[in-house]
């Protein structure tokens, strides 16, 4: 007796992930590396940033500041106490003082003739705290 068709093989089913989810899964992986990457950079700058801020707040601020001035130079520095010497290009002149009094613009240099002349040059006293 036949009763019909014999049965279809049926294919079986396959076992794992489809290969899309095997590059979603490869994907996030590198980009998890690369934001742990990036937040161990942003750390670690941080941190140097935060360190020289602590040494001397006013550091960074008198860099700048006495950088504007072409005819300035630092002679040197002394980066425990926060003194620096600087020096006048043109004339040879120097003025001992800190950085501080650098990034505040309290800066005064002895001319030739003994009278003081500043290289800053305008009022800070409209400026905000």
């Amino acid at each position: 007796m036949n009763d019909g068709p014999p049965p279809l093989h049926q294919v079986p089913q396959k076992k794992g992930l489809p290969p899309l989810a095997w590059a979603g899964i490869g994907c996030a992986g590198i980009l998890a590396i690369a934001v742990i990457l990036m937040s161990l950079l942003v750390t670690r700058c941080g941190m140097s940033i935060a360190k020289s801020l602590k040494e001397h707040p006013a550091k960074d601020a008198a860099t700048a500041v006495a950088g504007e001035f072409p005819e300035l130079e630092i002679a040197s520095e002394n980066t425990e106490t926060g003194a620096t010497t600087l020096r006048l290009k043109s004339s040879g002149s120097e003025a001992i003082t800190t950085y501080d009094d650098i990034a505040h613009g309290r800066v005064s240099f002895v001319d030739s003739s003994g009278n003081p002349a500043s290289i800053f040059k305008g009022d800070l006293s409209k400026l905000p705290g």
